[in-house]
């Protein structure tokens, strides 16, 4: 899932998890299908999911 990496910021090069990985899929998706989100959700990036 490559699209997904580009809403995950991880310090130290880490890997995302599975979980982390899912949740950035989400949001690349909601970011790219939905014109009203797609403003607010540009600079979202998440650094962990728990």
């Amino acid at each position: 899932m490559f699209t997904s990496r580009k809403k995950i910021h991880k310090d130290n090069d880490a890997e995302p998890t599975e979980f982390e990985e899912s949740v950035g899929q989400a949001f690349f998706d909601l970011e790219n299908t939905n014109q009203e989100l797609k403003s607010d959700l540009k600079d979202l990036y998440i650094n962990s999911v728990v």
